[in-house]
């Protein structure tokens, strides 16, 4: 009998030795999940998303294209050192409705800013680059080409070959192919990195819309002569 109750305190005591470890093993466990779920929750709800402080130094141009989102110009930003994450950008554009407005173009702005800050000059006016010209009367296709390239420095050979476009022009069909008269004096403002053709057109455009505006067309029609 002595014998039997000794060997049951034995087999007891090895159990006792199997469970405890394991159960330590899982209280260990349970609590390394709780603390990294734990960790988790506190990190997306007090977590910082990577920025830089401040207004930044230096010069970075930034080029807005058509149809870009506050996700691609936050890309573009990235790419460029002026902003330390996409993140930073959209959680200050999500704060600023004109964020939705910004144009495209080419801004200058600068190295490692803070999303805030770099969402601000973007929105300045004056940073976007432009260039501007003054177009007077009389001025012949040769020397307004030349006056453009002077401001806008494209190079005269391109906006020479832009002007031979005529369908790019996009010249009314009785301008027979020449652009000679319809290159509009007035003052124009372009994007920094605007093309000769886009240039040309412009002109072209405002052309053809004071053309309508005074009924040009209709008028030389009543007239039986050529607009």
């Amino acid at each position: 009998s002595e014998r039997r109750r000794e060997e049951a305190q034995r087999r007891k005591r090895r159990r006792r030795r199997v469970v405890l470890p394991l159960i330590t093993l899982v209280v260990v466990a349970a609590l390394g999940a709780a603390a990294l779920i734990g960790g988790r929750s506190l990190t997306s709800r007090f977590g910082t998303t990577p920025d830089y402080t401040g207004s930044g130094s230096g010069e970075a141009l930034v080029v807005v294209k058509p149809g870009d989102t506050a996700t691609d110009i936050a890309a573009t930003m990235v790419s460029q050192d002026v902003i330390k994450s996409e993140k930073a950008f959209a959680n200050a554009a999500k704060q600023d409705a004109r964020a939705l407005g910004i144009q495209p173009g080419t801004y200058k702005l600068h190295k490692q800013m803070s999303g805030a800050a770099a969402l601000q000059l973007i929105l300045d006016p004056s940073a976007r680059l432009l260039s501007r010209v003054t177009v007077p009367e009389g001025l012949s296709v040769a020397a307004t080409l030349k006056l453009i390239s002077e401001k806008s420095k494209l190079k005269l050979a391109d906006l020479q070959a832009a002007a031979k476009d005529v369908k790019a022009l996009e010249l009314p069909s009785y301008a027979k192919g020449k652009p000679e008269g319809f290159l509009f004096p007035d003052t124009y403002t372009f994007d920094a990195n605007v093309t000769a053709e886009s240039i040309l057109r412009k002109i072209v455009g405002n052309f053809l819309k004071v053309a309508q505006d005074n009924n040009i067309v209709q008028t030389a029609q009543d007239k039986q002569i050529s607009p």
